[in-house]
């Protein structure tokens, strides 16, 4: 089954990176723009995949690109006297790009789990 997650893409003068807030933990970074999609698309992939296989909660896709558009937007807000951002911790972001990734979770685990079926929003 293909599920959803948005994911917050920044450039920074050395590199991209990514993650998705609904998976928090889960990034991907690489020198060129293509790569770094193709990495956080399988690193989501594999990580809700271990998530399930050690028996953990799968984290369903429920943020839409307007709400991490706020969330992004308040971290950095909350953090402009700390001189650092959650997301960046210091790194000077040049541009960021809200987006989507499209990854597959096991059947299996949607069968067993029925709150890893994602919500996809309505504003594609």
């Amino acid at each position: 089954m293909k599920s959803r997650f948005v994911v917050v893409y920044e450039r920074t003068p050395n590199n991209y990176s990514a993650g998705s807030p609904d998976v928090l933990g889960c990034v991907a970074a690489a020198k060129t723009w293509k790569k770094t999609q193709k990495l956080i698309a399988e690193a989501l992939e594999l990580h809700l995949q271990d998530l399930w296989e050690t028996g953990q909660p799968v984290p369903v896709s429920r943020m839409s690109l307007a709400d991490a558009m706020d969330d992004y937007v308040n971290v950095l807000t909350d953090n402009v006297d700390d001189g650092y951002s959650d997301y960046g911790d210091g790194v000077d972001v040049v541009e960021v790009t809200f987006g989507w990734v499209e990854v597959n979770v096991p059947d299996y685990a949607v069968a067993e789990n029925p709150a890893t079926t994602s919500r996809v929003a309505d504003e594609d």
